[in-house]
């Protein structure tokens, strides 16, 4: 049961990074555009396999998972190409990128994680 809630916020912690990053972009537009048109696709590329690695731990298969994640991710933003109304843009492959290594750092370093995170 515990593994779930662990899921659950860090889930619930994403999405209200979301909404922080979406409040930021529509009242200071003008504080780094780039970075924070991109930011969703850090957290979303972040937090799917950290709820993923807290929900069934240690685990090589969450490493595979994760990558996993970044391929679904990566081909949703390379078919905004083709998308009617979507907007392609490679500071948001290159942000998914950066948030995937991110988790594998912290994949990798899992005893910290588990010790004061997890």
């Amino acid at each position: 049961m515990v593994k779930y809630i662990k899921a659950l916020c860090i889930i619930a912690l994403a999405i209200y990074l979301d909404g922080v990053i979406d409040f930021i972009r529509l009242y200071h537009s003008e504080l780094y555009p780039t970075i924070l048109g991109a930011m969703p696709n850090f957290i979303a590329a972040f937090f799917l396999p950290l709820a993923y690695f807290a929900f069934k731990g240690v685990d090589i298969r969450v490493l595979y998972n994760s990558y996993a994640i970044l391929v679904g991710l990566l081909i949703y933003e390379i078919l905004q190409y083709f998308m009617f109304g979507h907007v392609f843009d490679y500071y948001d492959l290159l942000s998914t990128i950066l948030g995937e290594a991110a988790f594998v750092i912290i994949f990798k370093n899992s005893k910290l994680v588990h010790k004061y995170i997890i």
